[in-house]
């Protein structure tokens, strides 16, 4: 019960505390009987009343203080509400504004009398009341109207609206032109039924609207006229427009251009169906949550900082927020149905949307991200996205742009021309890297020139066909793939090394190359099948050396550079069949292909150009390696000053007409191909000396040959006495006549003489020719000089000794037998022998050795032979021993004797003796052996003489073996060197034999099958290992053989064995005492058991 009742008194403590904590609102009885009512509103005003002012200050404080203590009521006024009308009382005293109380009169009584006397049943009559500018101020009493629907009470000076609370059926509300600053409506409010309000010309800062059921229309003043600051919308279902606009369907809720305007809330607006438009305020705090039809939404151009407010916008298509001061959009909520996102003109550095952002915005077809601070744009996965609109240009300052996995993309640049740019972010002056991936709805550029891209990849665009991407700093086109509808990649301006990487590009018909650091452009079979319709190429001002382009079906023009700025030196052009021009691109139709004055240009090939029709130059560089081979249709060809030495290399030219390959190196026509048209061939100012009769019929339109100064130079020739030099210029068949010859020399049966007296101190002579082709149908000359260059020289002279004898096996060297021949040769000749590989060292005999020499001028002298003597090795010498002995019926062989008397010569020569032939092994006595030695020269030694003891065999040495077993001994007799027997193997109780060793423990084993007696007495010792699993401890470690037994080595006889042995008794076992000790214990134990009987007994 205790516990009951402390329980009880707890819980009246709280209830009293909470009753405390809430403040009532009481109903104070006035001195004339009226009541008040204190009804809550959402602003402050002061409480008036027809009571004295001391007792209205009194309960105006009270309520105050009540109402200051009220928190989960928002902002509440309080004002005198007459809610009962008192008997007796008039318009006069019932509504304290005379002007209200004069237009409610004249509504309820037709007469404007406002002393007279006021009913309920008259104020119910009032429907609807219009009381424009009549100077209304207070709306104290109005509430008495209860049936009143509509009101308008526009261009009067109200300042406070709180007096309308608990009008049920008002409708339609129109306080326009007013003196209201802050509109306030809440639940509390008590205006269920209110649909339209009209607060426009008034000085609102502040609208709070919320909780109203019915209300659909909230017109109010908007744009530069209006004061607003804060705009709060809040749980209104049927509201359709908030604007001062003169068609609220269109534009639902609108506040554009309110200069002050910087907080706005609109949640819980189910039926605003079409848009918010906030544009033009300096809004920082934003709430649209729960707007579900709303489909626009336009906020831009005010100062928020973030789109975290705007949520549950299930019907949202546009979203307009620029020219705010956003700085991410990482933090906004889904929108399904967006379509259009304006995001120009904030604060954002980066525009990253992923695959998170595309399952917000799965809608999304446009975003305009124009004048923001971007560094980095990454927008991948967003299936729906079809235009990207953002800063371009030098206002932008983008590095890395990636676009990827967009589907629908169709455009993403600066807008100003997006349907023909597709993808355009040229001259973008940071733009260094850009990633364009799977964007197959992109279908007609992608501009990229003009910025400083290092890393760039386009794959997968299979609608794009123009891709400029020049003037970067590109390094390799390996990024640029599936790319199927592009025609032309316009790459000049980068840093490009090569295109080998370059991936296939199956419709590419124009690709530009220049301004690169390409050193050579290969394009092979492989090319061809990556890029079938490429029809132009462009590589002028790179670095170029080689250019390699073949079977390239469809390629028609090449430009590259020529002249002094090119520095190419090697160009293959084959395989070719579209080609008509390759040049540098100023005449190409006219120069079909034209590298005249390359100055490296050393080698060339034209290969199966069948398209190509007008002309060939290569003239002014330094081509030394040339072939032309099947360009049909060219017609001219100018080939002229190089280093050309033969036109071998051309070929099936069919239709060349005029060749010019004057200033070459050429040395011969033999070897030129067959020209059916060709008329002109010039070679003036070449190395020909002869001109062939195979010309006119490999040739047989030609009319015109121009073989003019020709500078024959033939190899010098050294001359030690007249020169005569057959004259080999040759005319088709005919030699030429010499004419001019230098130095006096004469010409005779086609031959020029020169006196070896007249050529002294020259060292070329020459002579000329010059006459007319000697070929009736041709018209030229062939004229020129043949050189002969000489040195005038002499004959070297070899002096020399005529033998030499050296030792056998000697080393000399060329240079020492050189000096010791006293070799020498004039004109400081160069001195050469054949003695190295002719003489033979190891080998006596003698050889002839072949001296020769040459000048300088290739001069040889007459060889002059020396005989070289390779004298014999000397006799050889045999040193041994003086004498041997061996014992009788020995046997030793004659190479045992010689290594047993250390027998040697001192050249190594093998040694023979008569040993063998001599001694008489089975015979004692003593023999004299000769040995003998012939070196490999046939030398002989002086013999020498060793003499051989053969004596009789000493008598047999005894030794003694000593067989232990643990201390017993037998002892046996053995010849020395002979086996010893084994005796037998001895047992011992508890443990196995291991086997006899020479020691008691430890020691080497003796090997009964090979180890022999030695010269000495020996003992050898039974060793056991013990037993794991037999004997006792106790038995001491003795053999236990029978002890009858006698020990005998195996293999002899008891009786044998007596002689050289003493018999071996092993021990009996011990007394047993066991039996003893039972039978003493067995006593005591008795007579431990009797004494203790006679005990109980006695007792």
């Amino acid at each position: 019960m205790k516990s009951k009742a402390k329980y009880i008194i707890i819980v009246g403590v709280v209830l009293f505390q909470s009753l405390v904590a809430y403040p009532l609102i009481t109903m104070a009885e006035e001195n004339d009987s009226k009541s008040v009512n204190i009804e809550t509103t959402l602003e402050p005003k002061e409480v008036e009343s027809t009571t004295s002012e001391t007792e209205m200050e009194a309960s105006t404080k009270e309520v105050v203080e009540e109402k200051t203590s009220q928190k989960s009521i928002i902002t509440n006024n309080l004002t005198q509400e007459k809610s009962v009308l008192q008997a007796g009382e008039t318009y006069e005293s019932t509504f304290p504004d005379a002007a209200l109380a004069t237009v409610i009169a004249k509504a309820a009584t037709g007469s404007e009398d406002i002393t007279q006397e006021v009913s309920q049943t008259d104020l119910n009559k009032i429907t609807s009341l219009t009381a424009t500018s009549k100077g209304i101020v207070d709306l104290t009493g109005i509430n008495l109207l209860s049936k009143l629907a509509y009101l308008s009470m526009s261009g009067n000076q109200i300042s406070d609206i709180s007096a309308l609370n608990g009008l049920a059926n008002l409708s339609n509300l129109n306080v326009s032109s007013n003196q209201i600053t802050s509109f306030n409506l809440n639940a509390n409010s008590n205006l269920p039924m209110l649909n339209t309000v009209d607060i426009r010309s008034n000085d609102l800062n502040n609208i709070n609207v919320q909780d109203q059921s019915k209300l659909r229309t909230i017109k109010c003043d908007t744009g530069s006229s209006s004061e607003l600051t804060e705009v709060m919308l809040k749980n209104l279902p049927t509201l359709i427009a908030a604007s001062n606009s003169s068609n609220p369907v269109a534009d639902d809720i609108a506040f554009s251009s309110t200069p002050g305007l910087s907080k706005v809330i609109l949640e819980n607006l189910p039926s605003t169906s079409s848009s918010v438009q906030l544009d033009r305020c300096v809004i920082e705090e934003l709430v649209i949550n729960n707007l579900p039809k709303v489909s626009i939404v336009t906020i831009n151009n005010n100062k928020i900082t973030t789109l975290e407010g705007l949520e549950d916008l299930a019907a949202l298509t546009s979203l307009n927020a620029g020219n705010n001061e956003l700085t991410e959009i990482e933090n906004m909520h889904t929108f399904p149905s967006l379509q259009t996102l304006n995001l120009s003109s904030n604060d954002l550095t980066n525009m990253v949307m992923n695959q998170a952002t595309a399952e917000k915005f799965p809608l999304l077809r446009t975003m305009d991200i124009r004048s923001n601070n971007l560094i980095k744009i990454d927008i991948q996965n967003q299936s729906k996205l079809a235009t990207i609109i953002c800063d371009t240009g030098s206002s932008s300052e983008l590095i890395e742009v990636t676009l990827k996995n967009l589907p629908e993309l169709i455009a993403a640049s600066n807008g100003s021309n997006q349907v023909k740019d597709d993808i355009a972010f040229l001259s973008t002056p940071g733009l260094s890297k850009v990633i364009l991936e799977n964007l197959p709805s992109t279908s007609s550029s992608v501009q990229l020139d003009r910025c400083v891209i290092e890393e760039l990849v386009i794959n997968n665009l299979p609608k794009v066909s123009i891709v400029t991407i020049n003037n970067n700093k590109i390094t390799t086109l390996e990024g640029l793939e599936d790319l199927a509808a592009l025609t032309s990649l316009n790459a000049g301006n980068n840093e490009l090394t090569e295109i080998e990487s370059m991936h296939a590009f199956p419709k590419l018909q124009t690709l530009t190359l220049i301004s690169n650091k390409l050193t050579s452009i290969i394009l092979n079979q492989a090319t061809a099948n990556g890029t079938p319709n490429l029809t132009s190429i462009d590589s002028r001002s790179n670095d170029l050396t080689k250019i390699d382009i073949q079977d390239q079906p469809k390629l028609t023009k090449i430009i590259c550079d020529t002249g002094s700025s090119a520095e190419l030196t090697e160009l293959t052009l084959r395989n070719l069949p579209e080609l008509i021009a390759a040049s540098n691109g100023s005449n190409a139709v006219s120069d079909d292909i034209a590298f005249s004055a390359t100055p490296g240009l050393s080698k060339v090939t034209l290969e199966n150009l069948l398209a190509t029709n007008v002309t060939i130059q290569l003239d002014h560089c330094v081509i030394e390696e040339l072939v032309i081979n099947n360009v049909p249709q060219v017609a001219f060809i100018y080939i002229n000053n190089n280093k050309i030495t033969t036109l071998e290399g051309l070929g099936n030219l069919t239709a060349v007409t005029n060749l010019n390959a004057e200033n070459n190196e050429l040395t011969e026509l033999e070897n030129i191909p067959a020209f059916p048209k060709l008329k002109t061939l010039t070679v003036n100012n070449n190395h020909i000396s002869v001109l062939p009769t195979s010309l006119k019929t490999k040739n047989p339109v030609l009319t015109t040959l121009s073989a003019t100064n020709q500078t024959i130079t033939l190899k010098q020739k050294v001359i030690v006495s007249d020169l005569v030099l057959d004259n080999e210029v040759k005319n088709f068949g005919q030699t030429t006549t010499a004419k001019s010859i230098s130095n006096n020399g004469t010409y005779q049966n086609n031959q020029v003489t020169w006196l070896f007296e007249d050529v002294q101190g020259v060292n070329a002579v020459d002579y000329q020719f010059s006459e007319p082709i000697q070929e009736a149908t041709i018209q030229g000359t062939f004229s020129g000089k043949v050189t002969q260059p000489i040195k005038v020289s002499t004959v070297p002279v070899i002096t020399a000794d005529t033998e030499m004898t050296y030792p056998k096996n000697a080393t000399i060297s060329e240079a020492a037998f050189f000096k010791d021949i006293s070799a020498s040769v004039t004109d400081d000749a160069i001195l050469t022998s054949d003695f190295e590989s002719v003489v033979d060292f190891v080998k006596a005999g003698t050889y002839e050795v072949t001296l020769n020499a040459m000048n300088e001028d290739g001069v040889e002298a007459v060889s002059v032979t020396v005989l070289v003597h390779i004298a014999k090795s000397p006799a050889p010498v045999i040193t041994a021993d003086k004498e041997i002995t061996y014992t009788q019926s020995t046997e030793v062989s004659t190479t045992e004797f010689l290594v047993a008397i250390h027998a040697t010569t001192n050249d190594g020569s093998p040694i023979e003796s008569d040993l063998d032939t001599t001694v008489n092994w089975s015979k004692v006595g003593d023999y004299t052996i000769t040995l003998s030695a012939t070196n490999e020269d046939g030398v002989e030694a002086i013999p020498v003489k060793v003499a051989v003891h053969i004596v009789e065999p000493p008598a047999p040495t005894i030794s003694n073996v000593i067989f232990d077993v643990d201390g017993v001994q037998t002892t046996e007799s053995h010849e020395v060197g002979e086996l010893v027997s084994e005796p037998l193997t001895p047992t011992k109780e508890g443990y196995t034999f291991i086997g006899w060793y020479d020691e008691k423990t430890g020691g080497n084993k003796w090997d009964f099958t090979t180890d022999k007696m030695p010269g000495y007495n020996i003992t050898l010792y039974a060793q056991f290992s013990k037993d794991t699993n037999k004997g006792e401890d106790g038995d001491g470690g003795k053999a236990s053989v029978a002890s009858s037994m006698e020990v005998t080595p195996s293999g002899q006889s008891q009786s044998e064995n007596s002689k050289n042995s003493s018999n071996i008794k092993l021990p009996a076992t011990g007394d047993d005492n066991a039996t003893v000790l039972l039978v003493g214990l067995g006593l005591l134990m008795l007579g431990l058991f009797i004494r203790l009987t006679q005990k109980k007994h006695t007792k």
